[in-house]
């Protein structure tokens, strides 16, 4: 099929295969990366929002309750 050197035929496509799967492997192994620091960033963010809440409800509860004892004065 090829003229020339089977050789050199078999060592090319080794070395395509092997290039092929080093770069399956480096891309499959960026995305889990991405995909991991994107569920942290996630739960970091649901944190967050949760301290809010509470902080939000502290200061509301804090204005309530003021809000007497300045209307008696």
């Amino acid at each position: 099929l090829f003229p020339g050197n089977h050789d050199f035929y078999m060592r090319l496509a080794v070395v395509a295969t092997l290039v092929s799967l080093l770069s399956s492997f480096l891309l499959i192994s960026s995305l889990v990366a991405v995909s991991h620091r994107a569920s942290n960033n996630r739960e970091h963010t649901a944190a967050s929002f949760e301290k809010f809440k509470v902080r939000t409800a502290d200061i509301w509860r804090e204005m309530n309750e003021r809000a007497p004892r300045l209307r008696r004065q």
